[in-house]
């Protein structure tokens, strides 16, 4: 569930630039390529973060999940900040 959320995070960045608005978030949702394209890169870079966390010598997560939480956990700490 965190890797699916996650993933569609990293999309929506992909889909929305710097200085964009909401018609190019229309445009992305409306160009099926496009959005397969973003989210399948958005699963490989996630796969890409799981396997440095996991290498970490002190890596306190059991699992890919947690992994994945802890990310947006800190997302949203600092999004909150701002």
């Amino acid at each position: 569930m965190y890797k699916i959320k996650l993933a569609i995070h990293l999309a929506t960045i992909k889909a929305i630039p710097n200085n964009g608005g909401i018609q190019d978030g229309i445009n992305w949702l409306l160009d099926q390529e496009q959005m397969t394209k973003d989210l399948k890169q958005s699963f490989e870079e996630i796969e890409e973060i799981i396997r440095v966390v996991r290498s970490a010598p002190d890596n306190p997560y059991e699992d890919d999940e947690q992994i994945c939480k802890a990310i947006l956990d800190k997302i949203r700490d600092k999004t909150k900040k701002k």
